[in-house]
């Protein structure tokens, strides 16, 4: 890891890591632009990078900051605790922040808050199953592999690919609506 990055986790952590998450949340909305749309869209870019620094790197510090805490004083080396921070970390912070982040997206989106909710309904199941497929694997590397400071990177990078899931899915979604008023 770079001294400078080192540098700004240590003086400003929540600023670095949510910059970060910014970063790589916009590149993963280019990268889906280019594979799913064949086109950028910049105010998705613009949507994604902003929930990138206003909610995906300050939740996450605060995610692993929190996991941290709880299992303070037990042996990180073991696979047991390992397993157990995947489970908390998946059983209560991810579908919190799927929530806020299926909600956020489209409020950004210009939708009113009563059908950000009921998107996010239909939307849940699907996206919280995947998740389950693709998270507890980047937990348990993270927890097992990654010093402390460097987790919410590590998530971040994980999150490039979610993102372009993400991206996928809700956009699937919201196509699949509009062909039915149609």
């Amino acid at each position: 890891m770079s001294d400078s990055y080192a540098k700004l986790l240590k003086a400003q952590p929540i600023l670095t890591k949510a910059l970060t998450a910014g970063v790589l949340s916009g590149l993963g909305d280019v990268i889906a632009g280019l594979f799913i749309t064949r086109r950028i869209h910049l105010t998705a870019v613009f949507q994604q990078t902003l929930i990138g620094v206003a909610l995906k790197g300050p939740y996450f510090h605060y995610v692993f900051q929190l996991v941290g805490k709880l299992f303070a004083g037990y042996d990180h080396s073991r696979l047991s605790t390992v397993l157990k921070k995947m489970l908390v970390t998946q059983g209560i912070f991810s579908p919190l922040f799927l929530f806020l982040y299926l909600t956020s997206l489209r409020m950004l989106q210009g939708v009113k808050p009563a059908d950000a909710l009921a998107f996010t309904k239909r939307a849940f199941p699907t996206v919280i199953t995947a998740n389950l497929k693709f998270w507890p694997i980047v937990d348990l590397l993270n927890f097992s592999f990654v010093p402390t400071q460097y987790r919410v990177l590590f998530a971040n990078l994980a999150g490039l690919i979610w993102t372009v899931y993400l991206v996928w899915k809700t956009r699937q979604l919201k196509l699949r609506k509009k062909k039915r008023r149609q």
